[in-house]
């Protein structure tokens, strides 16, 4: 890693050619970065963040309460073609059940779900995949990345969709 903080990673692929990911520390457990998910392309970058997990073992009491999520996308299976955006609160009760409403905007239309319910399980690596019943326009299925019990990142897990975003719990003050 350089003295300002930049870091590059190659990835050679076993069928060939590699990926370069270029890495910027923001802070020793924060990085953003940029990933050139095509190298014949040189217009396909890809970029994100990283964050270092706060915590050696999770499980599905890791999930427990009530948190806000916010995610965004598009799902190619309507045709045509939506942009997503959500927005809502999950309420998870430790124990591998969910309750989740959101409002979503499918090209700019809003649309209120009510209150969905759905299953999950936690590893102890912090990946949580979640089924959420009558999810908008998929079957509904969601991953977390756990940062901590409080934080994750969050996709929708559906074939020909890519709609990503986090979650954080809510805290009275």
């Amino acid at each position: 890693m350089a003295s300002n903080g930049r870091a590059q990673v190659t990835l050679n692929i076993s069928t060939g050619g590699s990926f370069k990911h270029f890495f910027w520390m923001v802070n020793p457990s924060r990085a953003l970065l940029l990933t050139s998910s095509n190298p014949a392309d040189t217009l396909s970058v890809e970029d994100g963040t990283a964050t270092q997990q706060q915590s050696s073992s999770f499980s599905n009491s890791s999930l427990s309460g009530q948190y806000a999520f916010v995610m965004h996308g598009y799902d190619l299976n309507p045709t045509p073609p939506a942009f997503i955006d959500r927005v809502g609160w999950i309420q998870w009760d430790g124990n591998g059940n969910l309750k989740l409403s959101e409002t979503v905007s499918a090209n700019g239309t809003p649309n209120l779900s009510g209150i969905l319910t759905g299953t999950y399980t936690v590893s102890t690596a912090g990946r949580a995949a979640a089924t959420v019943n009558n999810l908008s326009y998929n079957p509904g299925d969601i991953v977390l990345y756990m940062i901590s019990p409080t934080d994750a990142y969050m996709l929708e897990n559906d074939p020909g969709v890519q709609i990503v975003g986090t979650t954080s719990k809510q805290i009275s003050p």
